[in-house]
Formats: structure tokens, sequence, C-alpha cells
């Protein structure tokens, strides 16, 4: 149970309102079931029910003195609306009770998921590409809410445990002599069940760690559905998910077994301890016809609460892995955090300069002192065979990765100096594998940014050439664009992805294969409108193109560590 302490400390004020509103109801029970004695006592002594109470014992008269000093009349007709009016008095507490569970499970499921999602959007880039989206999605779909239930299961069992010790208390004042064989024979059938408890957590761990493997390669599969269908390979990809899904497949068996097997044995458990105890109260203890009733009803509720709970708290073990599986995936994704620094105000009205650029990854050299320039208003180009390091470098004038050695200047101001925010606030970025939301055309621009209105939308379509095709659309910036932008043509996307590139404003403009996919004539249109923004955004393209020849301005060569200038002529060569 140390994942609800977990969440009792995470939120204190509704967990400290629930246990003490589980406390209230099992006590307004507990002097509701009390009651019962002298109203028994009262029945067994007199036809009418209206006589004294029947001196049986020490504990009724003790019981009935009691009620007497409070000013209440030990009658029938006085005791059993007591007795009703506390049980439900009971279930109004723990309606209140659950009600605090139910609001701290819908927010434990909530925080956990923008927790990770922060965690996750704050951590250094070349942590975050290399995690696999599919975990992500499923701790947020999934492990999440699993996280949640078990608090819900987790409170299920204090609450019906608090119940218990009120019912023990009244078991022991009765009778402390059958109070010990109910532990006896109640500990004993719990812990002949124990194992199966154990099974059901072992089982609910797998299945986390299988559902995430499940999850990974089928993320990763429907990423490459398209091609699959293409060739006639899409049922290559059971195969692929059989191992894992055969796996996730035992865990579910072995779980649902353990689950169903504890029910099921509880019962005959139960009545075996309900006729072992009664007739030791009965027989051997000798307990009088009032105290025998009162006593039978709480040791049936005793045994079947604790029946309840051992169940819940097998539910409980079979969700408990879900959330230290996220804390997990959190704390590793903290652990990388990137650190976001403040300092000077971004200014580009020079130029960039990357001065002496030395840069490994893993084994392998990418920069070493490499030089490159990018003039303020002008289209860099960035040419060179795949894996030379075109992207990365890209990546280090935005500042997502820093160099092991050498510096990054704007303006001749360190980039290490420059408020790393701000800095990319004033960056569009366009990929080459670019993604349009199944949304508006207005959405796709701003992705719903409150500040930026139509007029914002349409100058940024304007400056990316796209407002020729889109106020043509009978719904113009309202027109839905599909899946992945199917109801547009690749040119179109990708106007659209400039366009969102450039609503901010941006003072350089990243294009990472940006215009790869298009063909000769929608990449050479993309590139005139790209032109015409010259004097207004520096350009910086990765591209394997021979367009850039006509497009850019200055080139460079990307290859084996270093940036070479080269002659507009040569950027086809060496391909």
């Amino acid at each position: 149970m140390r994942l609800f302490l977990v969440f009792a400390r995470k939120y204190p004020v509704s967990t400290s309102l629930m246990v003490l509103g589980l406390i209230a109801a099992s006590l307004a029970e507990g002097i509701g079931i009390m009651t019962m004695l002298p109203l028994f006592s009262i029945y067994f002594s007199s036809p009418d029910g209206e006589g004294p109470p029947l001196p049986t014992g020490d504990l009724e008269i003790r019981v009935t003195a009691f009620i007497e000093q409070l000013g209440i009349d030990a009658t029938a007709g006085v005791l059993a609306p007591i007795v009703v009016g506390f049980i439900y008095l009971k279930a109004g507490l723990l309606i209140a009770a659950k009600r605090q569970v139910g609001y701290t499970v819908a927010r434990a499921s909530m925080d956990l998921r923008l927790r990770l999602l922060d965690a996750m959007m704050g951590a250094r880039w070349r942590y975050f590409v290399g995690q696999r989206m599919g975990t992500v999605t499923n701790a947020i779909s999934s492990e999440s809410e699993r996280a949640s239930n078990a608090f819900l299961y987790a409170s299920t069992v204090l609450s019906l445990l608090i119940n218990n010790v009120i019912y023990i208390a009244i078991t022991i004042v009765i009778s402390w002599e059958a109070t010990v064989a109910v532990f006896a024979t109640a500990l004993t059938g719990m812990l002949l069940l124990s194992r199966l408890v154990r099974a059901t957590r072992k089982a609910g761990v797998k299945q986390t760690k299988l559902m995430r493997s499940l999850i990974n390669r089928l993320s990763d599969a429907l990423q490459a559905i398209k091609p699959l269908k293409a060739m006639a390979r899409q049922n290559r990809i059971a195969p692929l998910l059989s191992k894992d899904t055969r796996k996730l497949n035992r865990a579910a068996r072995k779980k649902v077994l353990a689950t169903e097997a504890l029910s099921a044995i509880q019962e005959p458990i139960i009545l075996t301890c309900l006729v072992l105890v009664a007739w030791f109260a009965a027989s051997v203890l000798a307990m009088p016809g009032p105290r025998f009733l009162v006593f039978g009803a709480v040791f049936i509720r005793l045994l079947t609460q604790l029946a309840r709970a051992q169940r819940q708290y097998q539910k409980f073990t079979t969700q408990e892995s879900a959330y230290w599986a996220i804390e997990d995936t959190i704390q590793r994704a903290l652990d990388h955090r990137e650190e976001v620094r403040p300092g000077i105000a971004p200014s580009l009205k020079h130029q960039i300069e990357c001065i002496d650029i030395c840069l490994k990854y893993e084994d392998k050299m990418l920069f070493d002192h490499a030089n490159l320039t990018l003039p303020a208003g002008r289209i860099t180009a960035l040419v060179g065979p795949s894996g030379s390091g075109k992207t990365t470098l890209g990546d280090l004038v935005i500042g997502l990765i820093e160099p092991d050695s050498g510096s990054i200047e704007l303006d001749g101001v360190p980039l290490a100096e420059v408020d790393t925010v701000a800095w990319r606030e004033r960056i569009g970025y366009v990929p080459q594998e670019m993604f349009l939301l199944n949304d508006t055309i207005r959405v796709n621009v701003t992705l719903g940014e409150e500040g930026l209105d139509d007029a914002a939308a349409e100058r940024a379509l304007r400056r990316a050439g796209a407002w020729g095709f889109v106020s043509m659309l009978p719904d113009g910036l309202g027109s839905t664009v599909g899946e992945r932008g199917a109801f547009l043509s690749g040119g179109q996307r990708q106007r659209i992805a400039i366009a969102r590139a450039l609503v901010h404003e941006p003072m350089l403009l990243v294009l990472d294969e940006a215009t790869t996919a298009l063909d000769p004539e929608a990449e050479a249109s993309v590139w005139r409108s790209l032109r015409e923004l010259r004097d207004e955004v520096t350009i910086l393209a990765v591209s394997h193109q021979n367009i850039l020849a006509d497009a850019a301005d200055r080139i460079y060569r990307v290859e084996g560590g270093k940036v070479v200038v080269v002659d507009a002529d040569t950027v086809g060569q060496g391909h």
C-alpha cells in the first residue's frame, strides 16, 4: 500500500477528508450496531416489544444505562429509529468520502499525464529523439488510467479495513473469546489465499512491460502501413507482434485465473469460518440470544468485508505497476531535462556564425573545427551525403544540441548567452516529414494559439504563397485538410507547413529537406516564394536537391566533419 501513501502526500486535503469521512461513517455504523443490543433484548424479553430490556448480561445493561443517561428512552419505538438513522448517516458519510476518492482519482490521472508531457517536452533533444513514442503514448492513454485506478482500489481497501476495525472492536466488547476464534479462522483463510494475490501482482507487472513492448512495435508498424500495403506485405505485421501478443495473453490468463480463483474459493472458506465460530459462540460460550444475534450480524459483515478487501487488494496489485512504470518514465525524462537559460534578447541583423565547431556523437566525429556563416536576410544552403551532419548542424544553430567545443554567435553574441526560449520563439522550422492535424487550415497554421487571429493566419499564408489556393476553397481558412493533409496536394501541404513556421514572423527559417518529396515544378514554385522572403527572414535550407544552385545565396558542402563553401555549379556533384 506504499502507493496510497504516495497519493496521500500529493493530495493531502482530499485524502484527509476521505479518511475522516470513512472513520465517521464506520463509527456511525458501530453506534447503530451497538444500539441493537438493548433493542433485541426488548424483543426477546417482552412479546409486545415495550417491556424493559432483559438483563441477559452486563454488556446489555451497560449499553442500556448509557442510552438512558443521554436522556433517551430505551424502548423499541425509540431505539429502532435510532438504529435506522445511524445506518442512513453512515451511508451519507460514505458517499461524501467516496466523492473525495472520485475527485482524487480523476485529478491523479490528469496530473500524471500533464507531468509526463511536461517532462518529455522539457527533455534534451538527444534524449527525446531516442525515446519510443509508443511508450509515451501508452503511458498517457493507459498507464495513467491504471495508476489512478490503483488509488481507487487502495482507497476501497482502506475503507473496508476501517470498517473492520470497528467490527472487531464490537466483537471484542461482546466476547473476546469469540473474537479470537474469528481472527484465527479469518487469518488462516487469508493466508491460504495470499498466494493467489502474489500471482496476480506478478501477472500485472509482466502485463505492464509487455503492453509497452507491444504498443511500441505496433506504433512503428502503423507508421509504415502505406508502403506495406502497397507491397501487399501488411500481413507480415501480425507475426512481428505475435510473440509479445502471446506473452501478453498468457499474463492476462494468469491474472484472470488468479482473480476468479480467489473469488470462488473465498465463499466456502467464509461459510466454513461462519459455521465454526457460530458453533463456538453458541455451544462453548453459551452466548445469550440478543448478543448472539448482534455478534452474528457483525461477524458475517466482518468476514465478507475482509474477503472483499482481499479482492480489492488483488485488483490494486494488478494496477500498481502502471504507476511505477509511468513514474520511471517521468523521472528519466527529468534526469535529462534541458537547461533553459535566461539571457540576452536575440538579435539577427548581420549574421549567424558557427566558429570552430567540434561535435562527437558516440564514436563518430561529426564536425572537426567546422566554420559556417549565415548572412542575415539571405538563403544559405547545406548540401552533402546522407549522414554527413547537415540536420545536426541546423540543430546546433537552433540550440537543440550544444557543440563539444567552439561557439555559435548571433551578431557576435554567443548563443550560450542568449535567452533560449526567446531565440526559439523567433525560429520557424519546416521538417521533411511535416505533420498536419486533421483539422482546419486555420488551426494547422496557428495551432489554436490565442493571439493569432485570422489576419495573422492569412498574412502567413500569403508569405508562404498559399493564400491563392486557400482563398479558393469553399470554407477558406475553415476548410478541413483531412488525415495528414489528405485533401491537399503535396505542394499545398508544404506551403501550409511553411505558413505555420512563418506565422510568428521568425528571424530564422530552417527548412530541413522540406521540399524533397515535391515534384520539380512544385518545388520550384515553393522556392520562388521563399526567395521573395529573403530580405524579411534569414533562411537555412538543408537539401539534396540541385534546385538550391538557383535558389540559394550561399552554399556549403558538409562532408567528413568539414563544412566548405562551394560554387553553385558543383552542388549536384558527389551526391
